[in-house]
């Protein structure tokens, strides 16, 4: 069996989502110097007893180098397993698993590239004012970043939606953030392979 889950909001939380009356956290990671996200004890507890029954898989949009932030995980619970980059990339032990990577090379290759989706995007919006900044992840996919969602004008990002839809790719806005990402890259095909590989028959799924 599988327990597959998500980690933020799921899992680890921000302080302020915790709230600060709550004093029964662990610290799960650390950047730059400041303290930013927390695990319950309870939660981390039942985890870890999870763990030695069944196989636990983290599932994140985090990149590599996000996910690896969260030291609780390497230190305390040590999945083998660890499906990052919005399934674009599967660690084994914290190393990359090449296959896979492999799989989801030679699929992204048969779409649209990046560098067309991204202009194509960027000459969408008359007025493009409203995007912070716009991030290649992991060379998969993007996340836009903006501060309100109201000075997104719905109809040019339809248009846009339109236009990705039928090259392989979707969007989507969670909070301040908007991904456009390759359907190729996605949680459930990267858990799915893991299952396979593991040759195991039931997956659970939270987040």
């Amino acid at each position: 069996m599988i327990f597959a889950s998500d980690l933020d909001r799921t899992l680890i939380y921000t302080k302020k989502l915790i709230g600060d009356s709550d004093k029964d956290i662990v610290l799960a990671e650390r950047y730059l110097g400041k303290d930013l996200s927390f695990m319950k004890k309870g939660a981390l507890e039942k985890l870890l007893s999870i763990k030695k029954k069944i196989l636990f898989i983290p599932v994140t949009t985090r990149t590599i180098e996000q996910y690896n932030r969260i030291f609780l995980m390497s230190e305390q619970i040590k999945p083998d397993y660890a499906v990052v980059s919005n399934g674009g990339n599967i660690l084994v032990n914290g190393e990359v698993d090449r296959q896979w990577e492999e799989i989801i090379k030679d699929k992204v290759d048969k779409i649209t590239s990046c560098k067309i989706v991204e202009k194509r995007f960027l000459e969408s919006f008359k007025d493009n004012s409203w995007i912070d900044k716009m991030v290649l992840r992991d060379n998969l996919f993007y996340s836009v970043h903006f501060q309100d969602k109201k000075l997104i004008k719905i109809q040019e990002l339809e248009e846009f939606k339109d236009w990705i839809e039928k090259r392989g790719w979707h969007i989507s806005i969670q909070g301040r953030k908007l991904y456009i990402v390759p359907n190729c890259v996605n949680k459930w095909d990267a858990v799915l392979y893991i299952k396979e590989k593991e040759k195991k028959g039931r997956i659970i799924s939270s987040g």
